[in-house]
């Protein structure tokens, strides 16, 4: 309501002042105010995806300019790698740099125990003697079975959360779909997040299976740091059992973890306290952090609509449908446009012109 009101508004009040690009900008921040009503942790989130889409954004549109930036196959995939070895490394090392929700999920499908996380992080905090292959699988005695039993723990616990992720915006945005094909409805949502749950469970399998191997083959003196990062990175390739786009969608969701944990990790630790207040831009800097980027989304989603890809775009077009008002508005600018050629062209009959989407 705010995104159309306030494109509205600038529309009737500055329409010969302002390109449509930008009133569409302008209007994209007025609407992520809205954002003043969450919690600082979910701001801070907000802030954080939004900044990462909004670079996706700006780089598709670039590649679509630059010939030099169309031969990433598998970007998407280094992308993801390189953020699973920091939310692997900060999950093994440093849990302090992940919110709480987040570790929690991990801890609750990942590969290490909480009480194995602990042993983990105090000994390579303190520079301890590293804990042996034995230690991690103690509960079980044969490591086939450990690395068996972590994928499906991993296999059983996501199931059901993918169940949701795939079923839930069928529903939401594809209802008589769903009424007219059920079956194969539910055929397509189930085989999405058995696969989607494979890959998963597939991560944190070889994340353990790794793990094992550098202690039995390198046998490292002191509990590594590293060595976690590391493995986290090679683990990560497992996202290639997914589809192309799929894995752009986890790169994406990945690497504002990344860049968070990052953050704070490369922080110094004598300014984690009252000090970090020196890096806030103000009260409320993530709000406009996110109204920001908001608007880069939305700008590139009504003008170069194929840059917004994925789950983002289909929820845009269905929230940001056209109106009533977005139709007479094209209309009205096409009669002014046409009324430009007859006077331009003394008087005679205008010649038609397509409006592009998102004119207004």
């Amino acid at each position: 309501s705010l995104f159309h009101g306030g494109r509205g508004l600038l529309t009737e009040k500055w329409a010969h002042r302002l390109s449509p690009r930008l009133r569409t900008f302008l209007a994209g921040m007025c609407a992520s105010t809205a954002a003043f009503f969450e919690t600082k942790r979910i701001r801070r989130d907000l802030a954080v995806f939004a900044l990462a889409r909004a670079a996706h954004s700006m780089f598709l549109s670039t590649q679509k300019r630059s010939p030099m930036l169309q031969g990433l196959p598998h970007g998407d995939t280094f992308v993801f790698s390189l953020a699973t070895a920091q939310i692997m490394w900060s999950y093994a090392v440093r849990r302090d740099l992940l919110p709480d929700e987040y570790f929690k999920f991990i801890l609750r499908c990942g590969p290490i125990t909480s009480d194995m996380l602990f042993e983990v992080q105090r000994r390579s905090e303190n520079g301890l003697e590293a804990l042996s292959a034995a230690w991690f699988n103690h509960d079980c005695g044969s490591i086939p079975l450990k690395i068996a039993n972590t994928f499906t723990h991993t296999a059983k616990t996501v199931v059901p959360v993918y169940m949701v992720v795939y079923g839930a915006p069928s529903i939401a945005f594809h209802p008589m779909r769903v009424l007219r094909s059920p079956v194969s409805s539910v055929v397509r949502v189930v085989s999405n997040a058995l696969r989607s749950a494979t890959m998963l469970s597939t991560l944190c399998g070889s994340f353990m299976a790794m793990v094992f191997a550098h202690r039995l083959w390198l046998k490292p003196a002191r509990e590594p740091r590293l060595a976690y990062w590391i493995i986290g990175f090679f683990s990560g390739l497992a996202v290639m059992l997914e589809p192309k786009k799929r894995r752009a969608e986890l790169a994406l969701f990945a690497f504002p973890r990344m860049m968070d944990s990052l953050f704070h990790a490369l922080l110094p630790s004598r300014l984690a306290g009252r000090h970090r207040a020196a890096f806030r831009v103000g009260n409320g800097s993530e709000v406009g952090v996110f109204a920001i980027c908001s608007a880069v989304v939305l700008s590139h989603y009504r003008h170069e609509p194929d840059c917004v890809t994925g789950w983002l775009n289909t929820t845009l077009k269905h929230l940001l449908a056209d109106t009533a008002w977005d139709k007479d508005m094209r209309e009205f600018n096409m009669r002014q446009v046409n009324q430009l050629h007859v006077d331009s062209n003394g008087g005679e009959t205008p010649t038609t012109i397509s409006s592009p989407r998102g004119s207004c």
